[in-house]
């Protein structure tokens, strides 16, 4: 997550639960943008599928040492505690199950960014490590199981006073990409800047779609695209991207609703090489919400890691499925 695309009241939006007092700042982040702090019992909580091994990495700063033992990242089984990554109270980090110490590591600077990364393993014999700007500060083995379950589906983000966070990423430790750490990473948000190949949505005024759909930040039913005929496609071209090397992946969102009974499904659509791919089918609920959200490791035409020549080259949008 960037921080670079929604405000402080659209948080809910974008995550599964928030709570206490969070504010996005649209500048001042890491690299210029924007990014979230976090206030009295702030946190960030997003849902994923049961994986055993989670990889949470984040820019960082802290302006004070926290009086207690608070979360800066947790794994979490459904409500309750896994393990946790927390800053003690003198501003080492500590490794905990639930709160219980399992190990403790350095103090961490104040006042300045930081790139940290957490990667643990949930299970009676559990592995942890934490990175700082890609050097190992803490790692070891333990019980980093908190509940029946040998896995986590939930990550937290914040705890209350907890810092700043920018550039998040979330990894499990499946498949064969991304199921390790990736390093100090950048991430970028881009917003439509033309009119693509499939236009079959109609624009809520005027012609050009692209326009209806480019907000930094939702500003639901003020201009929009709808449809309501199955089969629709929509894809649009995004701002280009200039980087170095290759990109970890590509997560497409779209904020949407429906607006009449009965149920809808949509799926995200990306057009790469001349052909369209979509996303599996997921349901629209009636308040906008990022129900799309896809994310593509890799090119789906070459099955090769995006380049910026790839990406500024693709179109990306949603198709109505039924």
């Amino acid at each position: 997550w960037s921080f670079d695309h929604i405000a402080t009241a659209d948080l809910a939006v974008l995550f599964s639960a928030v709570g206490g007092i969070q504010t996005v700042h649209s500048t001042g982040g890491r690299r210029n943008g924007g990014y979230v702090s976090m206030g009295v019992s702030g946190y960030l909580l997003k849902v994923f599928d049961n994986q055993p091994t989670w990889i949470i990495g984040s820019a960082y700063r802290h302006h004070e040492y926290p009086p207690f033992n608070r979360i800066i990242f947790a794994v979490m089984d459904g409500a309750s505690l896994q393990c946790e990554l927390r800053w003690g109270p003198g501003g080492n980090i500590r490794i905990t199950r639930d709160g219980t110490v399992i190990a403790t590591g350095p103090v961490l600077p104040l006042n300045q960014w930081y790139y940290i990364e957490f990667k643990v393993t949930i299970s009676d014999t559990g592995t942890y490590e934490v990175r700082k700007d890609g050097v190992t500060i803490l790692s070891g083995s333990g019980d980093t199981k908190n509940t029946a379950n040998a896995y986590g589906n939930r990550i937290r983000l914040g705890d209350s006073y907890i810092g700043q966070f920018d550039d998040v990423y979330v990894c499990d430790g499946a498949g064969t990409r991304n199921n390790d750490f990736l390093g100090d990473c950048k991430v970028v948000a881009r917003f439509p800047n033309a009119n693509g190949t499939n236009q079959d949505w109609t624009p809520s005024s005027g012609s050009d779609h692209y326009t209806l759909i480019d907000d930094t930040t939702p500003n639901g039913d003020t201009d929009y695209l709808y449809s309501g005929t199955a089969g629709h496609l929509e894809t649009n071209n995004f701002q280009d991207i200039s980087l170095i090397g290759s990109i970890k992946g590509v997560v497409l969102r779209a904020s949407v609703r429906k607006d009449d009974a009965g149920s809808r499904m949509a799926a995200a659509l990306c057009r790469s090489g001349n052909t369209n791919y979509e996303g599996p089918a997921v349901s629209i609920t009636d308040t906008y919400a990022y129900t799309i959200e896809q994310v593509y490791e890799t090119d789906p035409a070459t099955g090769l890691a995006w380049t910026p020549t790839s990406f500024n080259a693709a179109e990306f949008g949603i198709k109505l499925v039924s």
